[in-house]
């Protein structure tokens, strides 16, 4: 449900981007008063405050409520890769995973995706590793997953 509805919100907001981009160039050709111009304006205002400032504002907020729901400042996890599964502890809470689930590994830069789903991944830093290395973790996956 949550997928569905930040679709639906996204959509709603490119079409507030283009209705607002295309009134401010009609505004510009043909001209108009001060009302028609007001409504260009909220609407691209809208559209940049949903693309830049609103998804700010919600990663501060998920952040102040997992500093309240755990009552510490930091975000502390930790993987660990066994012979059997992938274990994720966040405080109080244990995810297992099992190699077979993870359907795509993808980097970029220092950052490695674990894609378990279309919406779910494991992500990972590959300066963060305690003990060896991505490259040899990369291997043990991939031959955990055969």
């Amino acid at each position: 449900m949550l997928v569905k509805k930040s679709i639906f919100n996204f959509i709603i907001l490119c079409l507030n981007g283009v209705i607002g981009l295309l009134l401010t160039i009609t505004l510009l050709i043909v001209g108009g008063d001060i009302g028609q111009w007001c409504i260009a304006i909220l609407c691209l205002f809208v559209f940049i405050f949903g693309i830049s400032i609103a998804r700010f504002l919600q990663m501060s907020n998920s952040y102040k409520m997992y500093v309240n729901i755990y009552g510490v400042p930091e975000w502390n996890r930790t993987t660990k890769f066994t012979d059997e599964e992938i274990i994720i502890q966040d405080h109080t809470s244990i995810t297992k995973v099992q190699y077979q689930s993870i359907k795509q590994i993808k980097e970029k830069n220092n950052v490695i995706m674990l894609f378990i789903s279309d919406n779910a991944a494991i992500r990972l830093y590959k300066d963060a590793f305690i003990e060896g290395s991505w490259e040899e973790c990369k291997i043990m996956i991939n031959n955990m997953r055969k």
